[in-house]
């Protein structure tokens, strides 16, 4: 048996005071690899923290994304000067071809400490976010070990200025496995992770995504699952931070809907939880949107089990979830302007970009 404990975060506020605590506890190396940290308080408050260690000695990394972090962050400065490093991940190219050549980022979320803990889920660390809906676990183990690994390599190969390959069998350690995704339009590995799970699900299936824009293939497998009598449910933001999402899935939704697929609409604020439930026996969860941009342009990363504690925890999270949302047919009397549509039908043939 492995020797582990888990914490699941719905709340920036409280996954952040316990990140910060285990950073100023490190006594041998922290390994950060962040989509986004923010020139904002508290990004600051992160790299001050990372900055004390690093004067006190021990290791620090941050990888950070050129694209989601800003190279002007007086917090990195502070790290690099008491010794730390930070990277930033595929600078920002000024070119003629200038999307294309900067579309590709580095989407995952994943601290490592000590070869103990490690954090991974769906948060950056800003202020702007701290109100959202997140799904960050923190696990006390001997897999942090591997997931350093992992940041290493990436490190590495952004160094390097090389691109990794194109496809990577998952890692099966201690009863997780890890999937990463590099961008490639014909191997998307999450993609044909969560197929796979769908198409073997028998009872249930829930996915929490804040930005739900779906392929055909992952379409039809949930179709196919409802048709079976499985009872698929799938949680979005009412209204999330990326409003262009939000025109195009308004063209799925009635689709869905008929087909008997429960949709629900989370109100309080943005959810930016990203987590796949089959059965309530086997979990996906990572930084992976469920969404084109996520599956052929984006470095994510997922893991995935089935252990009886995360299992226990995200039930929790997901029945929370469930409490604080509307169903379609609420979500559905706000009625949208004509040109809400245009919009819509504007900006589907960019559906693949998003």
């Amino acid at each position: 048996m492995y020797d582990y404990a888990y914490q699941l975060f719905a709340k920036p506020t409280e996954w952040l005071t316990v990140l910060l605590e285990d950073i100023l506890s490190a006594k041998r190396y922290i390994y950060v690899e962040m989509y986004r940290i923010h020139n904002d308080d508290t990004g600051y408050k992160v790299c001050q923290a990372l900055a004390q260690k690093a004067r006190e000695g021990v290791e620090v990394k941050v990888l950070a994304d050129s694209w989601g972090s800003s190279f002007f962050n007086p917090g990195f400065k502070e790290i690099q000067e008491h010794g730390g490093e930070v990277i930033f991940f595929k600078k920002i190219v000024l070119t003629f071809n200038w999307f294309a050549k900067n579309h590709e980022r580095n989407h995952r979320k994943l601290i490592c400490i000590d070869d103990e803990i490690s954090h991974l889920g769906s948060a950056n660390i800003s202020t702007y976010s701290l109100n959202w809906r997140e799904s960050v676990l923190r696990i006390r183990g001997e897999i942090c070990k591997t997931f350093k690994k992992l940041i290493v390599e990436n490190i590495k190969v952004n160094s390097a200025k090389i691109r990794l390959p194109k496809y990577y069998k998952h890692i099966k350690k201690e009863g997780f496995t890890i999937i990463r995704e590099t961008p490639s339009i014909q191997f998307q590995k999450t993609k044909s992770f969560f197929e796979q799970l769908i198409q073997q699900a028998k009872r249930e299936i829930t996915i929490i995504t804040p930005y739900f824009l779906p392929g055909l293939f992952l379409r039809n497998s949930l179709y196919k699952a409802a048709k079976r009598g499985v009872a698929v449910t799938i949680v979005m933001p009412e209204r999330s931070d990326v409003k262009v999402v939000d025109y195009i899935r308004e063209l799925y939704l009635n689709h869905f809907h008929s087909k008997q697929i429960k949709l629900l609409f989370y109100r309080p604020d943005n959810i930016h939880a990203k987590v796949l439930w089959i059965d309530g026996q086997v979990y996906a969860l990572g930084s992976s949107n469920f969404d084109y941009r996520s599956f052929r342009y984006m470095y994510e990363l997922t893991i995935s089990g089935t252990q009886v504690e995360i299992i226990k925890l995200l039930k929790t999270f997901i029945q929370e979830t469930y409490t604080k949302c509307v169903d379609f047919e609420e979500y559905n009397k706000q009625k949208k302007s004509w040109y809400f549509y245009v919009y819509a039908v504007l900006l589907l043939p960019f559906r693949r970009l998003l």
